[in-house]
């Protein structure tokens, strides 16, 4: 595959740009100012709480420790309130911007790899997905979690066609953010991302290029001072954010486990969250078996 940089996205485009982010903000911060619901009011609290607290290190909630999430989120959320106050609004805000820069960062992937108009409708795809619209209007950490893990893969992409440290540091650098936006999963989604990437493409034996020992201290910089000052903290911090809300939950066996969905319901939710464009899945499928059968006769 040729790499060909596209910077349009980036730095002709601004009046578009500018026009839609005025337009769907319009829509979004006309729905943020509302009571608070409550599956989304302790992601307003806690931040709330490490104002009165003091305490940045420790999440808590109803002023009890709180070891189910990593901080980045409550960070930004906090940071916020001491900015504009504490608001139901500013706790949605954090939550709109995370969504927006998702959105741009998305962009300017799809920009790399496939042109800077691939970028535009990738982007505006993204922001006006009937998933995206609903859970960004809540408060919530996910859009934190997705946009960071989109600069990771942004910055791996760039530089595998690129070769420019600069770009590997940045994904190192995602990577730690990604832990402190949701853990051990913000982590290892991305890197196994690019793990994958490497085995598909035939570029395993490449792997060397990425254990780069200037990223791997940015790395730890993000990871480890959190988790060394929670566990010096709280000795039982690692047996509860670790094994019970990581392995605990990927095997259905963590305390207070969320009700399970029914496999047939989580579908048909699924597609109607990636609406509208989830009606242009037949056309995708149709377009990707021709290609591998043009791929298969030449």
């Amino acid at each position: 595959m040729s790499y060909q940089v596209e910077n349009g996205f980036v730095k002709n485009d601004k009046y578009f740009w500018v026009i839609i982010f005025l337009l769907v903000s319009i829509v979004y911060l006309a729905s943020i100012n509302r009571p608070l619901r409550d599956a989304e009011s302790k992601y307003a609290e806690i931040p709330r709480e490490m104002i009165v607290t003091g305490d940045w290190v420790t999440p808590h909630l109803d002023f009890a420790r709180y070891f189910t999430k990593p901080p980045l989120t409550f960070w930004v959320t906090a940071v916020a309130y001491k900015i504009f106050g504490v608001h139901p609004w500013v706790a949605r805000l954090t939550n709109i911007m995370w969504a927006f820069l998702a959105a741009y960062l998305l962009g300017i992937l799809a920009s790399r790899m496939y042109g800077a108009g691939t970028g535009r409708i990738a982007a505006v795809m993204f922001i006006l997905t009937a998933e995206v619209f609903t859970y960004c209007l809540d408060a919530g950490i996910e859009f934190g979690l997705i946009s960071c893990i989109i600069a990771s893969l942004t910055a791996f992409w760039i530089y595998v066609n690129d070769g420019r440290k600069l770009y590997l540091r940045l994904f190192y650098l995602g990577l730690g953010l990604s832990f402190l936006a949701k853990g051990i999963l913000g982590f290892a989604l991305p890197a196994t991302i690019a793990g994958l990437y490497l085995i598909c493409s035939g570029r395993l034996r490449e792997v060397w290029k990425f254990l780069d020992v200037p990223g791997l201290v940015i790395l730890g910089l993000g990871v480890l001072p959190w988790t060394i000052a929670m566990s010096m903290r709280h000795p039982d911090f690692l047996k509860c954010f670790v094994i019970n809300e990581h392995f605990g939950a990927f095997l259905g066996k963590r305390d207070s486990n969320d009700a399970l969905f029914p496999t047939g319901l989580f579908l048909a939710l699924s597609a109607g969250e990636f609406s509208p464009w989830i009606l242009y899945l037949p056309i995708i499928i149709r377009g990707t078996i021709l290609a591998l059968k043009e791929g298969g006769e030449e």
